[in-house]
């Protein structure tokens, strides 16, 4: 890979699939010189959708703390709203968890959030290796709260009659010595028509 030591713009960027991998091109062009540098990206590292228009939004919100030390999955208490999906819509879901969290006790452990759209994981799902938040190496104690927050996504197909559609958020920790502390969290759904 050549090394640039100008200051460099960024002018274009093209993607070429080559077999299992990809290649990145980024064209940059420094004071009188163009250069080409290349970058390997693996494959299925990002994935994306789009959607038209919003047509609505949810919110759900909770003062009250709780706390868990359980190392399986279980409903965040409140933490869950219905959306309605239109007749006819394929629609993407975007939802987003904020919340005041403390993860300590344990050593080097860490405390899990997911969100399931009608009790599939929506995506990114990566099931246990999303760190909601850490014991810091079990350094972080009962007092050290700080804001956390996640954002998850997936498409919905409402077929031809209107669909119900539970969206809930499910912690955990990684240990059962860890104690996992949630309060003040604010659960919010977007839904955007045409997701493809």
């Amino acid at each position: 890979m050549k090394k640039i030591q100008r200051p460099l713009r960024l002018i274009g960027i093209m993607v070429i699939a080559t077999g299992a991998m990809f290649l990145m091109q980024l064209m940059v062009l420094g004071q009188d010189q163009a250069a080409m540098q290349e970058v390997e990206v693996a494959p299925a590292a990002v994935t994306g959708q789009f959607a038209g228009v919003q047509e609505a939004v949810q919110v759900v919100r909770q003062t009250a703390h709780f706390t868990t030390t359980a190392v399986n999955f279980t409903d965040l208490p409140n933490a869950t709203t219905e959306v309605i999906i239109p007749a006819g819509h394929i629609d993407l879901l975007i939802i987003r968890f904020f919340a005041e969290s403390v993860c300590s006790g344990g050593g080097r452990d860490y405390c899990k959030v997911q969100i399931l759209v009608d009790g599939v994981e929506a995506d990114p799902a990566v099931g246990t290796e999303f760190a909601f938040d850490s014991t810091n190496e079990g350094a972080d104690g009962t007092g050290s709260w700080e804001a956390h927050a996640m954002e998850r996504s997936r498409c919905v197909v409402a077929g031809d009659q209107e669909r119900l559609v539970t969206v809930k958020v499910q912690w955990a920790t990684s240990n059962p010595a860890t104690t996992f502390r949630l309060d003040d969290w604010s659960l919010s759904v977007e839904r955007s028509h045409d997701c493809g």
